[in-house]
């Protein structure tokens, strides 16, 4: 079964890394080759993949004829290199490579659509192309229920649509003993605004306060952009210089996961996040809020939940499990094997690889 992925980018985030991840796990169960809306650090694991970046024909276009007719030779070059390959399955991953809809690229097969997104992010994208969002896709995955419920408000068929979790590498994940002098209080991604740094900035604040700065907050994710410099900016503010620390995005982040103490997930909206399942498999107990996203279904009984943003209560919580080393460690153990038994690319990779043989099928019941 031959397979053309459509990714938005191959940067370190959530949605290349998993779906990837997946894509590993079908191992020759499928022949790919891969559509970049834009490249990044996740290209070295396309190697052996057969994959072009058209991050110039999805930009501004040129108004020089020179420059138009370059584009257009390499939009023909594109097209026929997608047309020769003759796709069973069009998987356009994540609503940031919708876009795509727009450019009259993709060849005639049936298109599985995969969301990892929800609520706002997900509408800005497909606001554009929302004719052809709810009509091209023969089916949509998904990763919880949080997200799913969002497609329907959409618009699209309940009947095409399909849970899938999100997952990681679990074996890639082993937890490793801490040699921090004082305890440490995570947080990961990108810091734009979905990410709820600024409650959990608010949090390091308040706890900071109650323990006499004799703990640390460490961020995991900084980037050399506006949103980095603005929450670097707040940490500042907040008199939190000695306190927050700013790691930069990196390609193993597990590497700095593995000194926290405890993992705090203050999103607006994240349908799935793999930080999560990173952390509970590295035991370490997180903490969340009950909405904004699919965190609670991660943690189920696994994890503790506040009640809606509210950071106070976040640093109670935060408070009473540093106070409470054992109760943290139940916590963290039983987070680690509620991953292994529900949150793997071996127990879901099967799942999403039937999905786009269910796909790939709709094309013989056209």
């Amino acid at each position: 079964m031959k397979v053309l992925l459509v990714v938005h980018d191959l940067s370190l985030t959530g949605a290349p890394r998993v779906i990837l991840d997946l894509f590993e796990g079908f191992g020759r169960a499928i022949e790919l080759r891969v559509l970049a809306l834009r490249g990044g650090p996740l290209s070295s694991r396309l190697s052996k993949t057969d994959w072009r970046e058209i991050s110039a024909l999805i930009g501004p276009q040129p108004r020089r004829p020179d420059r138009k007719l370059k584009l257009l030779r390499q939009r023909n070059s594109v097209k026929s290199w997608m047309a020769n390959f003759a796709p069973d399955v069009v998987y356009i991953n994540s609503a940031a490579s919708l876009p795509v809809l727009n450019q009259d690229l993709l060849p005639l097969a049936p298109v599985l659509f995969h969301a990892h997104e929800m609520g706002f992010v997900l509408n800005e994208y497909v606001r554009p192309v929302r004719e052809q969002f709810l009509s091209l896709p023969a089916k949509y995955v998904t990763v919880s229920q949080a997200a799913a419920n969002d497609l329907l408000r959409l618009g699209v068929d309940e009947s095409k649509v399909e849970i899938i979790n999100a997952c990681i590498p679990f074996e890639s994940w082993t937890p490793k003993p801490r040699k921090e002098a004082h305890p440490v209080v995570g947080g990961a991604g990108l810091p734009q605004w979905r990410k709820g740094v600024d409650l959990w900035l608010l949090a390091a604040k308040e706890v900071a306060t109650r323990l006499d700065g004799k703990v640390k907050f460490r961020w995991v994710g900084y980037a050399d952009d506006y949103d980095s410099w603005t929450a670097k900016e707040k940490s500042k503010i907040l008199g939190l210089e000695k306190v927050v620390e700013w790691i930069p995005l990196c390609e193993n982040p597990g590497d700095h996961y593995q000194a926290f103490d405890i993992f705090l997930m203050t999103s607006w909206e994240d349908p799935c996040p793999l930080v999560v399942l990173e952390n509970m498999a590295l035991e370490k107990p997180v903490i969340a809020f009950p909405d904004g996203g699919g965190a609670a279904e991660e943690l189920g009984e696994t994890g503790v939940l506040t009640s809606r943003r509210n950071v106070h209560e976040m640093a109670d919580k935060v408070c009473e499990l540093l106070a409470d080393p054992e109760g943290a460690k139940r916590l963290g153990e039983a987070a680690r094997l509620r991953v292994q038994e529900h949150f793997t690319v071996e127990k879901l990779a099967p799942r999403l690889l039937e999905a786009v043989r269910t796909t790939a099928q709709s094309r013989d019941r056209r």
